[in-house]
């Protein structure tokens, strides 16, 4: 089985169902509002971490970095 392709649909699935129902509440605008404060907030802690250097700042960036094997 291509659990990618099942993980997509399923995600898809909820995600527009999520959408749909926050809609039909009248909370849509609060579901962006959450996504935007998120979106800045994690820049935030981005940017000081890289900012202040040392440890706090690479740690982020070794997270998101694949690691190179050495020989």
């Amino acid at each position: 089985m291509q659990w990618g392709a099942f993980a997509t649909f399923f995600v898809i699935g909820f995600g527009v169902s999520l959408i749909s129902w926050l809609y039909a509440k009248d909370l849509l605008a609060y579901y962006g509002i959450g996504i935007f404060l998120g979106f800045v907030a994690n820049m935030v802690v981005r940017f000081a971490g890289i900012a202040t250097g040392g440890k706090i700042g690479e740690g982020l960036l070794e997270i998101s970095a694949f690691r190179v094997r050495e020989k």
